[in-house]
């Protein structure tokens, strides 16, 4: 019953959003096209009136289109140029202005190098789309928050369609002064930019808003998603058939992981080295939050390993949240001097051992 009420509430949303930048627009024709023309199709009665609605939801429908693909990019992309020209670096870079102008291919570029998107995407290898992955994450957040998306989605059509038909009314009025030939030529060119300046600054709020809650129906779903994730950690836990998640810390490149999931298959196994992630913010959220989500961190300090800073991190969160430490200490026999200072990680860990293979019995003796 919720996923009906949010499609119906779209579907309204999605015809008002339509419907009133078509009104809109054909208002507009009425006052800008030479008057014959638009006495001719002005509605009188009730028939007519109903046709101008449904016109008027075709042009709606047609907005959308020219305005997605190419009102909305020519003009952020104008402005971007303007903005390049005329601004110094630091000027543009503290404009809000100029955040809020971005194209949709640099918004889906900011989106994709977030920490939301690659954990999403890589929760569903093989999905790289941001749209289906997107739509992957409204299919599972719950109907407030999707409400809120259809919104917010709402708000972004509607200012998209008055955007485009101001700019579209626009040309149509340069174009109607050159064919009335009623100015002379300096008095045609001086109206006609007069009329695009005046459209161009017309226009930017509506375009500033439709960037704005653009940006935002693209990004809360990936962010409610993830909340629900954390949210429902322990749940997940519980419903893969009690089994213990073991998190495997330590070296990406031996690919010892492999003979731990073998040796001990019974548990449920997060390995980091195969998340593909290369960006240091985006994989460090990801292993804090997979440690948050799992039971046992079995750190291995292979004597390959070269500076074992990461593995530290993640014993020493991992032991702040009360998370059960297996530690194998491969390193400290191969390099005396660093010894010492492997002390604290083997004060912080629950289980101590010199070898991988006994770490592996004894996380097999685990119940």
């Amino acid at each position: 019953m919720e996923n009906f009420v949010t499609a119906l509430e779209k579907f309204f949303y999605e015809v008002i959003g339509q419907l009133l930048p078509g009104m809109f627009l054909l208002v507009g024709l009425f006052f800008v096209l030479p008057g014959d023309f638009a006495e001719e199709f002005r509605p009188t009665g009730q028939f007519e009136i109903w046709v101008f609605l449904a016109v008027s939801y075709c042009f709606g429908a047609a907005l959308a289109a020219l305005g997605q693909y190419f009102f909305i990019p020519v003009y952020t992309k104008s402005a971007q140029v303007i903005f390049n020209r005329f601004f110094k670096k630091e000027e543009i870079d503290e404009s809000e202005i100029k955040k809020l102008l971005v194209s949709n291919k640099g918004l889906n570029k900011k989106l994709e190098n977030e920490d939301s998107y690659k954990i999403i995407s890589n929760r569903f290898k093989g999905v790289r789309s941001l749209r289906t992955l997107r739509n992957v994450a409204m299919s599972s957040i719950d109907g407030a928050d999707k409400e809120t998306t259809v919104r917010l989605m709402f708000i972004s059509l509607l200012s998209q369609g008055v955007a485009t038909s101001i700019l579209i009314l626009t040309v149509v009025s340069v174009v109607s002064i050159w064919i009335d030939e009623i100015y002379p030529i300096f008095g045609a060119i001086l109206a006609s930019v007069l009329i695009l300046l005046l459209g161009v600054a017309l226009a930017l709020p509506f375009v500033l808003r439709e960037r704005e809650f653009f940006a935002r129906a693209r990004r809360l779903p990936l962010d409610c998603y993830i909340a629900t994730l954390e949210s429902s950690a322990e749940s997940e836990s519980i419903s893969q058939d009690f089994r213990k998640v073991i998190y495997l810390s330590g070296g990406h490149r031996s690919g010892w992981q492999d003979f731990i999931v073998r040796s001990a298959g019974r548990f449920e196994f997060i390995d980091p080295s195969k998340n593909g992630l290369s960006d240091s913010k985006a994989y460090t959220s990801w292993d804090l939050y997979s440690i948050d989500k799992c039971d046992i961190v079995f750190a291995y300090f292979e004597s390959t390993n070269p500076s074992g800073y990461g593995l530290a991190l993640e014993v020493g969160y991992a032991a702040a949240k009360g998370k059960h430490v297996i530690f194998v200490d491969e390193k400290s026999e191969s390099d005396q001097n660093l010894s010492k200072y492997i002390k604290i990680i083997r004060e912080a860990s629950d289980a101590v051992f010199e070898s991988i293979d006994e770490g592996v019995n004894y996380l097999k003796s685990l119940p």
